[in-house]
């Protein structure tokens, strides 16, 4: 027998309710005076609302003020979260979703009755999460309600809701001075989330509805007050404090303020919170267009809460800041810039993969752009940039050989501390080739304060280098923590190869576990330091990277590289110490160690004491494969690795090769079907004096890095550094910078490879300064090659298969 009440049943008990929740939400009666005298009883509608107040009688000021505020128009409110039937039922029953706990609900014992600090583990259990009552605080799924309600019309849902708003206004009474960190439910980044999604979700929604009885009304409207009074005080007596938190916080006061502008204090708070709003985004916001949490996750959270104040203020005819819209696009198209090719965006610093093109496609409502339209779309766009891009704010170089998903992508981070949710994962690099990621990030893991959470924090679980088993250590501390200028980078890019370098010099220390929220690990000395770790990235488009990691200090440490293969198999060739990674749908990754040296090599997956070889996804950590390479030795040691993705579509066929370079510089030569590229590297990032031909003709250089590329009659030079000269001419530039060389039939082609304008002076074949923007070209025109003398470059050997011995004797 069905023992469901009939609806005819529920309906007389939500009947006999009504009273109980008119009584609970009133249990603080005597403020409603308070509130209506906070109201602005002058506003044309509210006549009857100020009569029955100045007869102090608050049954009928309600009456009055719900008939009011039903007159108004809803139109634009939009609820922030969508929400679902099915989790609004569950909820019914006290099954509350809730994105922090480990099994994403919890089970309410009564669900009449929350308990707002309900939480399935103990505070002493390494699982136990804070977030958890902090996410249920937030009151997302009333969102969940809501859309049922407006779905199904059914009156248990607004029922519900107010049963859960009278909870839980009578379990967490408002505190307005305190801190913003003073307590769960009004810690002031759950205040403002509210503000700005489930509430004014669930009062436009609920509005109509019996349950909304005009008491209940007036202590939800009372809240809303409430809150603003909380935002405000907080962003008043702590201005300083930067992240996500205080823009959710300010988005909030501006809801607030717009939704209720009867309120004698709405108009000041959204000129407080536009105002505040308009200083956090430019100095949140870099230039590059990524926000400084350098967190994908937070970037689109932040990027949807200034979406929601451009709503609220065109709804309360408050003007935006001028530079509002330009810097939200760059917000969007920096999404663009660091998708994958299948439309993925890395997982960094705390932030799982997140897709590109729901982004994308959100922002094509407010605004026009091709890379938008690709991202949005996948499909062929005409007007796109050039697929490699360097965020020189965020130190994030991007390259790729080009868009859409048959190609390579490499990431590499060596920018500063981000401002919250940071990793120590300076000098990361990772990777995507052919439809899969094949050197990966470990992702977001839960807030707890397990071993795992720890793991995936530190610099082991990234694929970077530690020193003697210790970490990079770099303390984001309180306060104004954005970067006040570039990253301290190289970066040069063309269309044949990509490269950037950057250092980490902070040292490196022990950080052992310790069982606390969030960070649960403590920073202990002394630190290893006087160490610095360079790392030198090549993209030789479309074959493969080589990445170069210079190890400089002294005395003799253990450095260990890592590099963390999201692959079915591993082998590791116990000879050459080259690793072969094989992906699903015959995608491959060979690591081929190409160093002086050979390192040792070990492989670790899944290993749980302590952890290592891990990924954290929703469903919780997943095994990877982790390559460790080893050396122990007295610095300088460096490691040169070639990675080489391939696919049955494009097998295997390079052949690469180190060939020791003047004054011991390192130099590599990759040959592909007709094709060779030669890098030379200065150790350590050092600006040194470089020699060699190209093409038969010979050149000196004092650089970083010089490459050269020939693929049949074509040859081309690109070098970063600040003097270059062949017999036909030299240049010269008082600061690095990235520049491509072509000789052309009578005339020398100079393209700015880099990301700032460069300021060169000729002293061959005519003597000039010119300046040359990002990705343009000059020409200049050829002369012919002055006779050897000492200031010239040697001539180049007719043999280049002797080239190099030729070479090193000049340096005998």
């Amino acid at each position: 027998m069905n023992s469901q009440p009939t609806r005819p049943a529920r309906f007389l008990r939500f009947l006999l309710l009504l009273p109980t929740l008119a009584l609970g939400a009133a249990g603080g009666r005597p403020d409603d005076a308070t509130f209506f005298r906070s109201l602005n009883l002058e506003k044309p509608g509210l006549e009857a609302v100020r009569q029955a107040v100045e007869a102090s009688d608050w049954e009928a000021a309600s009456a009055r003020y719900i008939d009011y505020r039903r007159g108004l128009s809803r139109e634009g409110w939009m609820p922030r979260t969508p929400g679902g039937t099915a989790d609004a039922q569950a909820l019914l029953r006290g099954t509350v979703k809730n994105w922090a706990a480990p099994m994403k609900a919890i089970q309410m014992a009564d669900p009449h009755n929350f308990d707002w600090q309900a939480n399935p583990l103990p505070p002493s259990d390494p699982a136990y999460s804070r977030e958890v009552q902090l996410a249920t605080a937030r009151t997302q799924f009333w969102s969940d309600l809501a859309a049922a309600y407006r779905e199904t019309g059914e009156e248990k849902y607004a029922l519900f809701w107010a049963e859960n708003f009278s909870d839980f206004a009578n379990d967490n009474p408002v505190v307005v001075e305190a801190h913003p960190e003073h307590e769960v439910a009004w810690r002031a980044l759950e205040a403002g989330i509210r503000m700005s999604g489930s509430w004014p979700d669930a009062y436009q929604t609920f509005l109509d509805s019996p349950a909304m009885t005009p008491a209940l009304h007036t202590r939800f409207a009372r809240s809303f007050h409430e809150h603003g009074l909380r935002l405000a005080y907080c962003a008043d007596k702590y201005p300083d404090r930067g992240g996500n938190h205080i823009i959710s916080e300010d988005t909030g006061l501006m809801a607030v303020g717009t939704l209720f502008p009867e309120f004698q204090h709405s108009a000041g708070w959204r000129q407080s919170a536009l105002a505040r709003l308009s200083s956090e985004l430019a100095r949140q916001v870099y230039p590059d267009g990524f926000q400084a949490e350098l967190s994908p996750l937070y970037h689109a959270g932040v990027l949807e809460e200034f979406l929601l104040v451009r709503g609220f203020a065109a709804r309360s005819g408050d003007p935006l800041p001028g530079e509002m819209d330009g810097r939200l696009k760059s917000m969007f198209r920096v999404i663009g810039f660091l998708q994958d090719g299948n439309g993925m965006v890395p997982a960094l610093n705390d932030s799982p993969a997140i897709h590109a093109g729901e982004i994308a496609r959100r922002g094509l409502a407010y605004f026009d752009d091709p890379l938008m339209r690709f991202t949005a779309s996948g499909g062929a766009v005409e007007g796109l940039p050039a697929p490699s891009k360097f965020l020189e704010w965020s130190g994030i170089a991007i390259m790729r050989d080009k868009w859409g998903p048959n190609g390579m992508m490499g990431l590499f981070y060596a920018g500063p501390v981000p401002v919250g949710h940071w990793h120590q994962d300076k000098l990361q690099f990772l990777l995507w080739a052919y439809g899969r990621p094949l050197l990966v990030d470990p992702g977001k893991m839960s807030y707890d304060q397990s071993p795992f959470r720890r793991y995936s924090i530190g610099t082991e679980s990234h694929n970077t280098l530690t020193v003697d088993g210790k970490w990079q250590f770099r303390d984001a501390t309180e306060g104004r923590r954005q970067a006040e200028s570039p990253a301290d980078m190289a970066w040069m890019s063309c269309g044949w190869m990509d490269f950037a370098s950057g250092t980490y010099t902070e040292g490196y220390w022990d950080c052992p576990y310790s069982a606390k929220s969030y960070r649960p690990f403590e920073k202990k000395g002394p630190p290893t330091t006087g160490v610095a770790h360079r790392r030198s990235v090549f993209f030789l488009k479309p074959v493969g990277f080589l990445i170069l990691d210079a190890v400089s200090g002294t005395e003799s440490h253990r450095c260990d590289v890592r590099f963390n293969i999201d692959a079915d198999h591993l082998e590791v060739d116990p000879v050459t110490r080259a690793a072969y990674a094989g992906f699903p749908g015959g995608v491959r990754l060979n690591i081929l160690p190409v160093g002086a040296v050979p390192p040792e090599v070990t492989t670790v997956r899944g290993q749980k004491d302590p952890p290592a070889g891990w990924v954290f996804e929703k469903s919780g950590p997943r095994p990877v494969f982790q390559l460790v390479q080893t050396q122990t030795a007295p610095l300088p040691v460096t490691f040169a690795n070639w990675l080489e993705p391939s696919s049955g579509e494009n097998p295997p066929g390079i052949e690469v090769a180190r060939v020791d370079g003047p004054a011991g510089h390192p130099a590599f030569r990759i040959r592909k079907a007709g094709e060779e590229w030669l890098v030379h590297a200065a150790p350590a990032g050092t600006q040194a004096p470089m020699r060699g031909e190209s093409r038969g003709s010979a050149w000196q250089a004092t650089a970083e890095a010089v490459a050269t590329h020939s693929n049949g009659s074509e040859g081309h030079i690109a070098l970063y550094g600040t003097s270059f000269e062949t017999p036909a001419f030299a240049l010269r530039s008082q600061s690095p910078c990235a520049l491509e060389i072509q000789q052309l039939p009578g005339q020398i082609a100079i393209t700015n490879a880099g990301a700032r304008p460069a300021s060169l002076e000729t002293i061959r074949p005519t003597p000039d300064t010119f300046s040359i923007d990002p990705g343009k070209q000059i020409t200049i025109t050829a002369t012919t090659p002055p006779p050897s003398g000492p200031s010239a470059p040697p001539p180049a050997h007719p043999s280049s298969d002797g080239f190099w011995e030729w070479l090193k004797g000049l340096f005998r």
